[in-house]
């Protein structure tokens, strides 16, 4: 519900608008492939934290800039930081449950993700419709930082976590593997 409101403000087209959300999520698809390796060497709770504190800042971000370009950029470098969590979380949740309440544990996890994301949209669009939007931007971005100070007070350290170095170094090896 905000491409229409970023038209108006930024003076852009309908499929400039959506430029927005393009860049993030083909950013995060690209960079999703690179999370893996990087949690590999830091650790899996590490990097979603800094994921979503790094998202919620720069969400919170694009609510105060009044140029296209530096929103455009901010959210492609949401997109990067966004790619910290989604396939990071799975592993997480691999190595640290027990094998019989992992069902339920990604069970949740992909739910609460899609509650969540939908939840975000649908707030961030009706406080737009009333007071603009950039207050719906800043409003869930708030509750993002909230949910992040949560995520590190309450999502207990790996156990299992053996991290591994040269992750970057055996990139190319890898993607031969994957789009063999």
């Amino acid at each position: 519900p905000l491409l229409p409101e970023f038209s108006r403000h930024f003076g852009v087209s309908a499929a400039g608008s959506a430029m927005s959300l393009s860049l993030t999520t083909g950013t995060l698809a690209v960079a999703m492939l690179l999370a893996g390796l990087l949690s590999d060497a830091v650790g899996r709770r590490p990097l979603m934290i800094a994921a979503l504190l790094a998202s919620a800042v720069l969400s919170l971000c694009t609510a105060l800039v009044d140029d296209w370009t530096t929103l455009l950029v901010l959210r492609t470098l949401l997109g990067l930081a966004l790619s910290g969590v989604p396939a990071v979380a799975m592993t997480y949740l691999v190595e640290e449950m027990d094998s019989r309440a992992l069902g339920l544990a990604m069970g949740l996890y992909i739910g609460g993700n899609a509650i969540g994301g939908m939840s975000g949209r649908l707030l961030a669009g009706i406080i737009a419709d009333h007071w603009g939007w950039r207050w719906g931007i800043g409003v869930v971005s708030i509750i993002a930082i909230a949910s992040t100070v949560l995520l590190w007070l309450q999502l207990p350290p790996s156990r299992h976590f053996q991290a591994r170095r040269g992750g970057l170094r055996h990139l190319p090896s890898r993607w031969r593997t994957l789009f063999a």
